[in-house]
């Protein structure tokens, strides 16, 4: 059995679409090395992502508040992701960060066809009435800090600190 195939047993492996890697943390103890999960680049995943985040905030400790913005936070990040670089896998790191209050980063990483997101300064659509553009807003106001990093051609990484 290869590495790949173990960590894609791990619990809370639940549906087919994602491969877990790195460890957990059970009990709420503290676990500062970082989970990442792997998903298909399609909208078919973002349920399973949700959970996942879901289960994995509730699992370190994390209150149903922050846990909630997590989902939604980590939503917006795929559904980007999605459509920046569609039938590219994503990959979502969640690292406990060490300490109190209740820390995490959340880095979801993607493929991009040349979609590089806006400034910050732009992230808010200039018609408050356009259908789209809001994604990058909303993960702004769900988390602490922002950082996107475009840095490795071809791929884009938007990392979020969220707090308890």
């Amino acid at each position: 059995m290869t590495d790949s195939d173990r960590s894609a047993q791990e619990p809370g492996a639940q549906h087919p679409g994602a491969q877990h890697n790195g460890h957990g943390a059970p009990n709420g103890s503290a676990d500062p090395s970082p989970r990442l999960f792997t998903y298909p680049g399609n909208h078919g995943v973002l349920a399973d992502v949700r959970a996942d985040v879901a289960r994995w905030f509730t699992d370190h400790g994390f209150s149903a508040d922050t846990t909630d913005r997590a989902m939604l936070l980590v939503s917006e990040l795929c559904s980007n992701a999605v459509e920046a670089g569609p039938d590219h896998p994503i990959d979502v790191r969640l690292t406990r960060l060490a300490g109190f209050p209740l820390r995490a980063v959340i880095a979801v990483t993607n493929t991009t066809l040349g979609n590089v997101p806006p400034p910050s300064e732009r992230w808010t659509p200039a018609d408050p009435l356009a259908p789209r553009g809001r994604g990058l807003a909303i993960v702004d106001a769900l988390s602490d800090q922002v950082r996107v990093d475009s840095s490795v051609p071809g791929r884009i990484t938007v990392v979020a600190d969220i707090s308890n």
